[in-house]
């Protein structure tokens, strides 16, 4: 999954990362935090958080719970 995440072209990469670098996802905690320059922790990241499966119901009604956006495609 790693390779195959660092792997991915940047518009693929786009659709995954945490609502704070793409509006257009509603997930605020998981999913990619891209490499940004002149940030100090000169790294990319990917944040999948607690199995949303696993999420006791009363903890999926916050705002910031949601599934981890995972990359689609033949080798996800």
């Amino acid at each position: 999954m790693i390779k195959a995440l660092h792997d991915l072209p940047d518009s693929e990469k786009h659709k995954i990362k945490m609502s704070h670098h793409n509006p257009e996802n509603k997930s605020k905690i998981r999913g990619l935090v891209p490499f940004l320059d002149n940030d100090a922790s000169h790294k990319e990241l990917f944040d999948t958080g607690f199995p949303y499966e696993e999420t006791s119901e009363e903890h999926k009604q916050f705002p910031i719970v949601n599934e981890t956006p995972y990359p689609s495609g033949p080798d996800q």
